[in-house]
């Protein structure tokens, strides 16, 4: 499996407060946390925390653990009361996302839901509904659609379909999501834009957070 890349995007102006909710989140499961100022380099086990920009703020979870960046993510957008958007990519291989409304699963999506199951068994869980996607982010379901339509296996070595002529990805990569992102309001943290505004410094072992009693 390739490197696995779990980034999260919250309808929500204040970096700071979500960096503070993430520590309080790992604090409540027994995993120790601070907030720390950029530039002091990256740790292995450090969630990076962006500005906003256009509303949203963007977090890069550490890729060791999609359930629980996932998780850490349902819980902020309950606390917020907000929507967030959650993506895992997996490099070459497919990509996923799950859209939350003040902690509740509104929608969920992966490329390739017979990615994981034998015999090419398809996942129906993983089948998004773009209507509620475009209702909860505030846009047109024709722009989004083509993001949110699985893979079939006579598609996977179509490197040229986009979603849109102006695409920067193809609907095989796994990077696509970037044009999603994109089409949702989100702008995915590149060359500094929007920069680096905290880090969330986990202690090792953080995974547990997903096994730990709240």
């Amino acid at each position: 499996m390739s490197e696995v890349m779990e980034l999260g995007a919250f309808r929500h102006d204040d970096a700071g407060e979500i960096a503070r909710l993430v520590v309080a989140y790992a604090a409540e499961r027994g995993v120790d946390a601070a907030v720390v100022p950029p530039g002091g380099g990256k740790i292995a086990d450090q969630a990076d925390v962006y500005e906003p920009l256009d509303g949203w703020t963007v977090v890069m979870w550490p890729g060791t653990s999609a359930e629980a960046a996932v998780e850490m993510a349902q819980s902020v957008s309950r606390s917020l009361g907000t929507v967030a958007s959650c993506v895992s990519a997996y490099d070459g291989d497919f990509w996923s996302h799950l859209a939350f409304d003040a902690g509740q699963e509104r929608d969920r999506f992966t490329s390739r839901p017979d990615y994981f199951e034998e015999e090419s068994g398809t996942d129906h869980r993983w089948h998004s509904d773009p209507a509620t996607v475009a209702a909860l982010f505030r846009v047109d379901r024709s722009d989004i659609s083509d993001y949110l339509t699985p893979l079939a296996a006579e598609d996977l070595d179509d490197d040229a379909r986009r979603a849109h002529p102006d695409d920067e990805y193809a609907l095989t990569d796994s990077w696509v999501f970037v044009d999603l992102w994109r089409r949702l309001g989100i702008t995915y943290p590149d060359a500094d834009v929007p920069p680096l505004q905290y880090g969330v410094s986990f202690t090792p072992g953080w995974e547990k957070i997903i096994t730990a009693p709240a």
